[in-house]
């Protein structure tokens, strides 16, 4: 049975040749093609995006020579065999009711739809999408210059660290020398400048390095460089030096160590030393009342090390955890935020983490606190008995 002789034994008050008729005027390329896969009905918007295929056809060709002959407009500079792959690619994506984009002679984009009707008839529905193309090309084009643009700056910041570090390390210095002489000669009003002189100085200096820091990381300037360290005492360390200031708001600060942690590890001591530190600091910034804990363990199948640093603060909503590893995220939240740093410590621990074969994740529920968990690959230093057996 026909097409035609299909449609007509629906019931609908015009005649087959009005139906068809008031496909021509629709946006949208409509073409219907027999269980033999032979043209029954082609629409003038599809007739126009294709005019080389559906003409072949009109002249009585099979499909599949009538796409070669339109991949032969379209592709007149590809190999022989490039273009048969392009035949038979198309050919089969119709057999198997695929979906497939191609641009048009006339520069269009179209996007083609192939179905198969339970009575084995095939139907093909075509709309130009040019724009849509157009547009994410000219934003793929955008991302791809933006990218550029911020590595180039990534590497300037990262090449100029020397010359930006330098001059503020002689400020801070200066700064100190002067805060220890006007105390020393007790002219209290000038001492409160150079106080704040010194801890403006800090925070510059702390502000200066997390953006120095990230674009290295972003211009793949940091390496890892590994010796034998005691994760040990640098996570004592850690706890003794923020103490005090867990102390000042009345917080307990505590350290947990696994009992099977290695006396020492091959580690990037300083870059584990910076996120921890960079942990614990938060911790301290967003806990009011409670504990600040450091836990670490260390998994002896994986050689990785897992460091917890669990408060009892405030906590972070669904909403906020999607967005707390990136970069200037507490800067963009809240303005007028007391704790205000520039918001790229959390995204530099993690890109360091990473970098060091392991990750910094979190887990949170508003109002009962954080767990932040860094892991890193480690290399556990087994102690060197042989000396001691052959003295024995």
């Amino acid at each position: 049975m026909s097409a035609k002789s299909q449609i007509s034994n629906v019931t609908h008050p015009k005649s087959v040749a009005a139906i068809y008729a008031q496909m021509d005027w629709i946006k949208t390329g409509v073409a219907i093609f027999s269980q033999d896969l032979d043209l029954l009905f082609a629409n003038k918007t599809i007739r126009s995006y294709l005019p080389v295929l559906y003409s072949a056809l009109d002249s009585g060709i099979s499909l599949k020579d009538g796409i070669a002959r339109q991949v032969d407009e379209l592709s007149p500079d590809s190999s022989i065999k490039d273009r048969s792959k392009r035949v038979e690619y198309i050919y089969n994506t119709i057999l198997n009711s695929g979906t497939m984009e191609v641009s048009t002679s006339n520069g269009r984009r179209i996007k083609s739809t192939y179905d198969k009707t339970p009575d084995g008839t095939y139907v093909i529905t075509t709309s130009d999408v040019t724009e849509p193309f157009r547009n994410e090309k000219m934003l793929a084009k955008a991302k791809i210059d933006a990218d550029a643009a911020n590595k180039t700056k990534s590497e300037f910041l990262a090449n100029m660290s020397h010359e930006i570090r330098t001059p503020l390390s002689g400020v801070f210095m200066a700064a100190q020398i002067l805060q220890q002489q006007l105390r020393m000669t007790q002219q209290t009003q000038l001492s409160d400048l150079a106080d704040i002189l010194v801890s403006s100085s800090q925070h510059l200096s702390a502000i200066i390095n997390d953006v120095l820091d990230m674009s290295k990381i972003e211009a793949g300037q940091v390496e890892i460089a590994t010796s034998e360290s005691s994760l040990r005492d640098m996570l004592q360390d850690i706890k003794k030096a923020q103490t005090p200031v867990a102390n000042e708001i009345s917080l307990k600060l505590e350290l947990v160590l696994d009992p099977n942690l290695p006396e020492r590890f091959m580690i990037d001591s300083s870059r584990v030393r910076q996120c921890v530190s960079n942990l614990v600091s938060n911790a301290l910034k967003f806990t009011k009342t409670g504990t600040v804990t450091i836990a670490a363990l260390f998994d002896i199948e994986t050689d990785m090390v897992t460091i917890h640093v669990v408060d009892t603060g405030v906590g972070i909503s669904p909403d906020e955890q999607k967005d707390v590893f990136d970069q200037f995220a507490q800067a963009k939240k809240d303005s007028s935020s007391t704790h205000m740093g520039t918001g790229l410590g959390l995204t530099i621990s993690r890109n360091l983490a990473r970098l060091m074969g392991g990750d910094l994740t979190l887990k949170s529920e508003l109002g009962k606190g954080s767990i932040f968990s860094l892991t890193f690959k480690s290399e556990p230093v087994v102690a060197n008995t042989t000396l001691s057996s052959e003295a024995a």
